[in-house]
């Protein structure tokens, strides 16, 4: 997964951290946020943002949907990158398949 982020374009990376920042925190202000975890764990952010979508619309039992936002994501993304938590199979599986052409953040949600 990570090739696809070396492979892109600054101006690409700061699309994709305009796009999160609107799409999590509805507001330009995170874009900073977003660009500096893409360049430390791209990989892992690209999966939490999944995470967070899938969830919004399918939450886990027990829970009633909800919005997940930008402070989820980052609160996801650290668990992943500090190892203190796996992310699910089949959010890695749907990430790859985002990044493959499969599917895009707008088609889940």
């Amino acid at each position: 997964m990570r090739v696809v982020y070396e492979t892109a374009t600054h101006k690409m990376l700061e699309a994709l951290a305009q796009d999160y920042s609107q799409r999590f925190s509805q507001t330009s202000e995170n874009v900073g946020v977003y660009l500096k975890r893409m360049h430390e764990h791209p990989q892992w952010l690209h999966v939490a943002a999944v995470d967070a979508l899938v969830r919004t619309w399918f939450p886990d039992p027990g829970r009633r949907a909800a919005r997940l936002g930008g402070g989820w994501v980052i609160k996801k993304y650290r668990a992943y990158v500090e190892g203190q938590e796996e992310p699910p199979a089949e959010m890695v599986a749907w990430a790859e398949w985002i990044l493959n052409g499969g599917l895009s953040y707008n088609h889940l949600e």
